[in-house]
């Protein structure tokens, strides 16, 4: 089942939804076509596998973090690494409008959504940048960081950031988002 999320998730986030079949997947996987609809259904079932697989991994991440300040580094930080392709599924989804289900989708945003909204019950106020309420801050911090790994390479060669390694890459979109809820 691991072979087959993993080559899922590596042909989708290369090829799309549509650019992809259950028997590319099988080959890439080295099992039969027949084992990946039997253990998953659907080319949508296997795709909504891929993603919530994917969420949980961005979850675990931040498992043991309190609150919002701690967990959104390390969320970040899994989603800009070296198993990226969440990004690039999410916005092969939007743009192309498959398979879309805001029930599979978003609960790793929903987690950092309710992070935010809990920070009054831990003495401080929730995140508020030039008077908007916290859903809009982690929202633009969610868009950053999709709009990023969807579009690093030419975002590094555009801006000429291509002089830096992965790590300081990753530092500073971390830095930029903890500054867009007011830390640093």
């Amino acid at each position: 089942m691991k072979a087959i999320l993993e080559a899922a998730e590596d042909l989708f986030s290369a090829g799309g939804f549509e650019g992809v079949s259950v028997r590319d997947i099988a080959a890439r996987a080295g099992v039969s076509h027949a084992l990946v609809h039997r253990y998953f259904g659907s080319k949508q079932d296997i795709y909504k596998a891929v993603v919530t697989h994917d969420q949980e991994r961005i979850l675990r991440a931040a498992k043991d973090s309190p609150d919002l300040r701690s967990a959104l580094p390390l969320m970040m930080a899994d989603m800009i690494g070296p198993r990226r392709q969440y990004a690039t599924l999410i916005s092969h989804a939007v743009i192309h409008g498959h398979p879309w289900d805001a029930r599979i989708q978003g609960f790793a945003f929903r987690r950092l959504l309710e992070l935010a909204a809990a920070e009054p019950e831990h003495g401080r106020e929730a995140p508020e940048v030039a008077g908007l309420d916290h859903r809009f801050v982690v929202a633009s911090i969610v868009a950053m960081t999709l709009g990023w790994t969807t579009l690093e390479p030419w975002l590094i060669e555009a801006s000429g950031l291509d002089d830096l390694e992965k790590p300081e890459i990753v530092d500073g979109l971390v830095s930029m988002a903890m500054r867009m809820l007011g830390q640093g």
